[in-house]
């Protein structure tokens, strides 16, 4: 089954992307989640069609995630609150096929966000219960090592994730507030996550970098909130020096590596809208780097798919790229195609609603 559309609908391995870019010999898929349909589709850009990826099994997929260099697409379902893993092939043609099998990779858990690390790990911002429903949530970002989801896909148990960052080793500011609240997007870099709030406090961030390795020692003083211009932020997208983030029917722009949460000082605005002033209002579910030089919005409330330049904190004109009535999650995938043979080899970088990994090292070559 095809499923037309008008138009075209983040992250590891970036030398690896440039080298392929260079090249010129490779294959950009765009992944996205349709909650309403029950599937995860792609498209193989430019094409303006999308084709089913995964059709069945899925109740309610949400956030989604790519590990790239292992060819793993990670899947929150959200209903059946899960978390799941299936592998995928590039055929010859260039589309993209799964290898049928579904794996749970976690349970009891409202994964909001997914990124993967760089040992093929998952992370995800999630509500989780302990001991399961109807227990209390607790709200964390959690971590499902590589090691152990290789045993899962080898038939091993489902292990307990590793907690990362919680209410309580947040904690900071002179309010004493926690730092991480209700989580609703995650993007990393394999250094770093960040990870945004859909609820927060008085004085604490909307927006939240904190190494990828918790402290052992005062891991607090480690959290840096970045932006507290929203209340309720819906996506985040990261680039090497910049963090977009969404809400309120805008997206706005700080810099990754920014001292301060504060948005207003001095009479400037330290946290700009960079999208320019055409009366358009955008909700989106996701946002995703496409390890170049554009933004991805899924925009779940007008059922579209946009695109803006990443470049700079200016404002930017949208492009409507698709419509997708339904859409919720994006990723993004780069496919080496080996020049002569029109066959592909996978492997490129981690794209996920996250980014590239190492981009921050990346950024200073």
């Amino acid at each position: 089954m095809l499923l037309s559309v008008s138009g075209l609908s983040e992250g590891a391995n970036v030398r690896h992307e440039r080298a392929v870019r260079l090249a010129g010999n490779f294959r950009r898929y765009l992944f996205a989640s349709f909650p309403p349909l029950r599937q995860v589709n792609y498209m193989l850009l430019p094409s303006p069609v999308w084709r089913p990826l995964v059709n069945s099994g899925l109740t309610h997929p949400g956030a989604i995630c790519v590990d790239s260099a292992r060819q793993r697409l990670f899947v929150a379902d959200t209903a059946a609150q899960v978390v799941v893993v299936y592998h995928f092939q590039v055929l010859r043609s260039g589309l993209l096929m799964t290898d049928g099998h579904r794996h749970v990779v976690m349970t009891s858990v409202v994964a909001r966000g997914l990124t993967v690390d760089v040992r093929g790990g998952v992370l995800f911002a999630a509500g989780s219960f302990k001991p399961p429903p109807p227990a209390e949530m607790r709200e964390a970002v959690l971590r499902q090592d590589g090691g152990a989801i290789a045993g899962i896909l080898a038939g091993g148990e489902i292990s307990e994730p590793h907690t990362l960052w919680t209410p309580s080793n947040t904690i900071s500011g002179s309010a004493q507030n926690p730092q991480l609240f209700e989580p609703s997007s995650l993007v990393g870099d394999g250094l770093t996550v960040v990870w945004a709030n859909r609820a927060r406090f008085e004085g604490t961030g909307a927006v939240v970098s904190a190494p990828a390795s918790v402290p052992a020692i005062h891991p607090e003083r480690t959290v840096r909130p970045l932006a507290d211009n929203l209340d309720n932020v819906t996506a985040l997208a990261l680039t090497p020096t910049l963090v977009f983030y969404a809400g309120a029917g805008r997206v706005y722009g700080v810099e990754r590596h920014r001292h301060s949460m504060h948005c207003e000082g001095s009479g400037t605005d330290l946290c700009p809208a960079v999208l320019a002033q055409d009366g358009r209002t955008v909700n989106p579910s996701a946002m995703v780097w496409d390890g170049d030089g554009t933004i991805f919005v899924a925009d779940n409330e007008h059922g579209v798919v946009l695109s803006f330049s990443s470049g700079t904190l200016a404002r930017h004109s949208l492009t409507q790229v698709a419509v997708s009535e339904g859409i919720f999650g994006l990723a993004t995938f780069v496919s080496v195609q080996s020049p002569g043979s029109g066959t592909s080899s996978a492997r490129p970088g981690r794209r996920c609603v996250a980014i590239a990994a190492l981009a921050s090292l990346l950024a200073a070559v």
